[in-house]
């Protein structure tokens, strides 16, 4: 009989315990110095940025039909502000104009925007996207102040339009 109402006595105690120990924490929100609050907050709305890549699509002999390629997109920096901007866009346009497949005179428009709309910067045009790593190479010799690139990626298909309806393949190869 003793021995029960000792072993009931511990079970209680324990449980106050427990049962106080808890009370706590949900009271205070902290345990051991750490703000359970903060650290729930960081778990769960924390961002990550994933970067998709598509993986090569080969046929039955590992040859590739469509890969993932790494190409570059150019764009001009025009505010003034910026520690390099496009200061002549007559002469800029005139030199990039050849490089990127645009009119010399729509160029010059579109480097003018930061004088006359105040733009920060403006993309280029189609022309001027997906380009290859030895057009990028071009440009950048002719160190023009406030064209920058952008690297991008972009589908490859080595066989053009082979089993292009399998593949899912975009129209702008």
């Amino acid at each position: 009989m003793y021995r029960t109402i000792w072993l009931l006595g511990i079970i209680l105690v324990c449980f106050i315990v427990f049962t106080g120990r808890m009370l706590y924490v949900q009271a205070v929100k902290e345990v051991d110095g750490q703000n359970l609050e903060e650290l729930a907050q960081s778990r769960w709305t924390t961002s990550h940025e994933l970067q998709g890549e598509r993986g090569t699509i080969f046929d039955r002999q590992g040859n590739p039909l469509a890969e993932e390629v790494q190409s570059y997109s150019v764009y001009a920096v025009l505010d003034a502000t910026h520690e390099e901007h496009v200061e002549d866009p007559e002469m800029t346009a005139e030199t990039l104009a050849p490089y990127i497949d645009m009119d010399e005179e729509r160029l010059k428009e579109l480097l003018s925007l930061g004088e006359t709309e105040g733009r920060y910067q403006v993309e280029l045009g189609s022309g001027a996207r997906h380009l290859s790593h030895s057009t990028r190479a071009e440009i950048e010799e002719l160190e023009l102040l406030g064209i920058r690139f952008r690297t991008e990626s972009r589908r490859f298909y080595p066989n053009q339009v082979f089993a292009s309806h399998v593949l899912g393949i975009q129209n702008g190869i």
